[in-house]
């Protein structure tokens, strides 16, 4: 049996993160400036995180709504449940 090799593409994805600081200031960093930067991107999320989740949490706990652009979701109205509609395999 002969064997072959098929040369593939390589992948590449580039990463760039934009910052706004509470002070109006703004940065970006690439990953051509940081080798590290998945590291950097793991330290990042984990301290926004650390923020953001426990009052998102708490308000979707308590029955508010939680806002995602378009998109609203409460832990109490899931209209695709009412009108019998499935979503991401949810069934009514």
């Amino acid at each position: 049996m002969k064997s072959s090799i098929t040369p593939t593409t390589p992948v590449y994805t580039a990463r760039r993160y934009s910052f706004s600081l509470s002070n109006g200031a703004e940065f970006t960093l690439t990953d051509d400036q940081f080798s590290e930067i998945s590291e950097i991107e793991e330290a990042i999320k984990g301290s926004a995180y650390a923020v953001l989740l426990p009052p998102l949490k708490a308000a979707y706990q308590g029955g508010a709504p939680l806002t995602f652009g378009p998109v609203q979701v409460s832990a109490d109205k899931w209209p695709w449940r009412r009108t019998g509609r499935h979503f991401a395999g949810m069934q009514s």
